[in-house]
């Protein structure tokens, strides 16, 4: 039996469906972020981002990870905080998807009404059209309809 024919590379795979896709116009183009969310702390965000007004780039899916009980929805819901007092995230959706049910403490007497009125808290704990995503689908799907609103 001859050898087989060696397929083509995964990196070349990729850049044709890239290609295929932009034909499409559905492919999502990695540009720089001109945004940056802050975290409050000036030392975090330099950490973060080399900046000292913001560490979390905007336009992008961030996913703090660590061991449980190192405050990681806190530090997560206090950055969101810091968005609703800035008037350059006035035209941003806010989203906190909270897909481990973490929120165990009253957010809305901790950051306040007005985090309230513009972050959508995304829990199992929350209404039935905040459920956060249960597949990866789900999430991709969520993520395009917020770039279809240009929010």
């Amino acid at each position: 039996m001859p050898p087989r024919g060696r397929t083509t590379s995964l990196p070349e795979q990729v850049l044709a469906k890239q290609a295929e896709a932009e034909d499409d116009g559905c492919w999502i183009k990695d540009v720089a972020p001109s945004l940056f969310l802050p975290t409050g702390s000036t030392m975090v965000n330099l950490a973060m981002s080399d900046r000292v007004d913001g560490g979390w780039p905007t336009g992008r899916v961030c996913v703090l990870t660590g061991d449980p009980d190192t405050g990681k929805t806190t530090f997560g819901m206090s950055c969101l905080a810091e968005a609703c007092q800035l008037e350059s995230f006035d035209d941003h959706d806010l989203l906190y998807i909270d897909k481990e049910d973490s929120i165990d403490f009253n957010y809305q007497r901790v950051f306040g009404r007005r985090f309230c009125d513009r972050v959508r808290v995304y829990s199992s704990i929350q209404e039935e059209d905040l459920q956060p995503p249960e597949t990866i689908q789900e999430l991709h799907y969520l993520i395009m309809d917020l770039f279809e609103t240009g929010r």
